[in-house]
Order: structure tokens, then sequence, then C-alpha cells
């Protein structure tokens, strides 16, 4: 991929980001004015919920870790025919 295809695809990415911001930021100020939820508690779920996803993302990390390693010792054994050596 060339240079410029790829600024332009970080360029489309970093729009999405922005404008999920703006639309997170707009629903989380409707919550807290509406009386729904305070912004400590909004806070508090935030953090849980941060880290649930951490786990989650550490758990594929670990599985990655492992297929890796299972992907390593099969590619050491030799299943071909034997030959002269």
């Amino acid at each position: 991929m060339s240079l410029i295809l790829q600024k332009l695809e970080i360029k489309k990415l970093n729009d999405r980001v922005l404008t999920q911001n703006v639309i997170l930021q707009t629903l989380v100020d409707i919550i807290i004015d509406s009386g729904i939820i305070s912004e400590e508690k909004l806070e508090i779920k935030i953090e849980k919920n941060i880290e649930k996803t951490q786990e989650l993302l550490n758990s594929f990390d670990n599985e990655t870790d492992f297929q890796e390693n299972s992907e390593e010792v099969m590619g050491s054994m030799y299943f071909g025919p034997h030959g002269e050596a």
C-alpha cells in the first residue's frame, strides 16, 4: 500500500474516532443532565467496563501466545517421508 493510501486510511480512521467521540460525549451529557445517573456513578461504570475489556484483550494475547507456541512446536516436527541421509 502506498504512503498516500496509508495516510488516507489513517485520516478516515481518525475522522471516525472523532465522530464517535462527539456522539458519545453528547450522549453522556444528556444522560447526566437528565439525572439518569450521576457523573460519579457513570465514571465508576466506565472504569469497570475498561477493566473488563482489558481482561478480555489480555485473554486474547494469552490465546495468541498459545497458538504461536503450538504452531512453533508443530512446525518443528517432521511428518514427511523418510529418505536416505
